[in-house]
Formats: C-alpha cells, sequence, structure tokens
C-alpha cells in the first residue's frame, strides 16, 4: 500500500517534493516557493522534475528502490494536465479530484496524463486507490510536500 501511495503522489502531483540535477540551478527553489505559496498549478516541467528528484532521493533514503524520478515526458504531462484543467492552487486540484470522483468526463487530459505513465507502475491500479490515499495525498499537499 505504501508503494501505491508513493506512486499515487508521483503520477498525480509529481511536483511536490521533487527535483532533478539538470534542472538548472533555480528550479528547485523557484519550485518550493511556489509550494510554499500553494500555487501548485503554477509550476514548470523543470520544477516539477526538481521536486521529483528530491522526493525520489528521500523516499529511497528510507526505502532503498521505492521511488524512481519522473521523465520531462512525465514532468511535463503533470503541467499540462493541471493547465489544461485549470488547476493553480492546492484547493483547486483537491476540487478537481472531488469532481473527478463525481464526474470524471469533466476531466480534460487524463488520457494524455495516463499515457505519459504508461508501462512504469504494472501493479498501480488507480481505480483502488481509497479515500485514505487521496487524504494522504492531500495532507501532504497542504503541508508542503514536506
Amino acid at each position: 500500500m505504501k508503494i501505491k501511495r508513493v506512486l499515487l503522489v508521483v503520477a498525480l502531483c509529481g511536483a511536490c517534493v521533487f527535483g532533478s540535477v539538470g534542472c538548472g540551478a533555480l528550479a528547485l527553489p523557484s519550485a518550493l516557493a511556489k509550494l510554499a505559496a500553494g500555487n501548485v498549478g503554477d509550476l514548470t516541467p523543470e520544477e516539477i522534475l526538481a521536486l521529483s528528484q528530491v522526493a525520489a532521493d528521500f523516499i529511497n533514503s528510507q526505502n532503498p528502490g521505492a521511488a524512481v524520478e519522473l521523465t520531462p515526458e512525465q514532468a511535463a504531462a503533470i503541467a499540462n494536465f493541471l493547465d489544461q484543467n485549470n488547476v493553480t492552487t492546492l484547493e483547486e486540484l483537491e476540487a478537481l479530484f472531488m469532481e473527478a470522483e463525481t464526474n470524471p468526463d469533466a476531466i480534460v487530459g487524463l488520457d494524455e496524463l495516463a499515457a505519459a505513465f504508461e508501462g512504469t507502475a504494472d501493479d498501480f491500479d488507480p481505480d483502488s486507490v481509497t479515500d485514505e490515499d487521496l487524504q494522504e495525498l492531500f495532507d501532504f499537499l497542504e503541508q508542503g510536500g514536506a
């Protein structure tokens, strides 16, 4: 179950605690500033990659091999998904998740987002995500990904 939660965080918001050396020197500080302000939807693909590296490194320090960094394509898919759904704040992201439960057809770009992660988690079933998994994700995001 812990791996599913990690994959959910990476898939939906890989941007919440991640980073990459090749992303540019200012990507991580910029990403952290945006998260601190609650502006998850303003993250660029480069900032999402920067957060991805940091999160993967931290998770793997606690549980080696449990997390994998995002690819540039996955980071771009996350940024595009948030943009297509007009998500800027964490509250808007939470509202999007709630909307997805009641009206999944209202969610834009879900197929493109899923395609970016295709084959990366054969054991991950998004249909088996529990309310507890989502609550843990929201709690994690509200704390700024820390």
